[in-house]
């Protein structure tokens, strides 16, 4: 019995979609990096607690708006084969996150009702929903999606790119990234 219940919770794991060593590891590093200094359609976030989509979103627009520099084009063309094999996946996210400020991990309904509260008190509160997670082949390059929501036509959308240097820190190469859809109440 032991064994089988083992079993089940390793197949679960791959199910997940991180049959990699580190895999797991290395998507939130970047999860967390969206949450350093996060700007919403209003400029620096202020909400005390990010609420956060339990599960991963599409982004928007639907494909990646990105142009690396002529010599990454290869190691990026690896980014996109992921992103074309999962970007129809959605992953459950768990309590991972390594960021300073604290966070709920929320589903719509609860997000809906936080953000209807917000908009009858005259509070600015953000929903946040983060896209899968795709990498090259070696996971030096990342590329994720990011969305605040405040309600209404209240929101910011944006595709994010990473790359890893060989120290092992990941960096921003938003300068990739050659669109961001907002909407302003």
């Amino acid at each position: 019995m032991v064994r089988l219940v083992s079993a089940l919770l390793a197949s679960a794991g791959l199910a997940c979609g991180f049959q990699q060593t580190g895999l797991q590891k290395d998507t939130y590093d970047i999860y967390s990096l969206l949450f350093t200094n996060t700007q919403t359609s209003h400029g620096a976030d202020n909400n005390p607690v990010y609420l956060i989509a339990d599960t991963t979103v599409p982004g928007t627009p639907a494909e990646p708006c990105v142009a690396p520099p002529a010599d990454w084009k290869e190691k990026f063309a690896e980014v996109m084969a992921d992103f074309a094999r999962r970007k129809d996946e959605r992953t459950r996210l768990v309590r991972q996150f390594n960021i300073a400020k604290p966070y709920r991990l929320v589903d719509s309904a609860e997000a809906r009702r936080a953000l209807s509260l917000s908009l009858s008190a005259h509070e600015e509160t953000y929903w946040f929903s983060v896209g899968n997670v795709y990498f090259d082949r070696g996971r030096t390059i990342a590329l994720t999606y990011l969305s605040s929501v405040c309600g209404g036509l209240c929101g910011t959308f944006r595709w994010r790119v990473f790359v890893r240097d060989p120290a092992g820190r990941w960096s921003d190469r938003s300068s990739w990234v050659n669109c961001v859809t907002m909407a302003s109440k």
